[in-house]
């Protein structure tokens, strides 16, 4: 019997997870079509019948949680946002002031931090110009002029 109660509870936690994370994206506006989808699926699928009967949250011998009637509920409520944002048409995805500060903020902080940074010292490259071989010669060697601006004299870099 124990092993039914956290089979039992085990697709509780994993539905209740799931539910979750669809009623936050469909708040996002995003995966409103899959949410209801799902929600409607676990609707009708039996799950929440079954653990509505089979309940084991107000044994106090058992710690796993099963509650069938919140389960149905929050189905019930991912439904009605679903129904809501599909009335509505407004099924693009939208962000809150607070995720925008959050992004904002981040990105001054990154920016911070390049600023702090020392920039690399500039090279410049000037390709080489020889003359062209003969049509039966082979390249064999490709040579680049490199000259940093400090008074370094300039170095030869081979490139076969």
């Amino acid at each position: 019997m124990e092993e039914n109660s956290a089979i039992l509870a085990r697709i509780y936690g994993q539905t209740v997870n799931q539910i979750d994370a669809f009623s936050k994206r469909v708040q996002e506006g995003r995966d409103v079509e899959a949410a209801s989808d799902f929600a409607r699926w676990l609707s009708f699928s039996g799950i929440c019948l079954l653990l509505e009967r089979y309940p084991n949250e107000g044994q106090s011998h058992n710690p796993l949680k099963v509650d069938g009637r919140l389960l149905r509920w929050k189905c019930d409520q991912l439904i009605e946002a679903c129904n809501l944002r599909f009335r509505t048409n407004n099924l693009n995805p939208s962000f809150e002031k607070k995720e925008f500060e959050s992004l904002h903020e981040k990105v001054d902080r990154m920016a911070g931090y390049l600023s702090k940074l020392t920039a690399a010292r500039t090279i410049n490259v000037e390709p080489a110009l020889s003359p062209l071989p003969d049509a039966g010669e082979p390249i064999s060697e490709r040579v680049i002029h490199l000259s940093a601006s400090d008074s370094n004299p300039p170095r030869l870099l081979s490139i076969p």
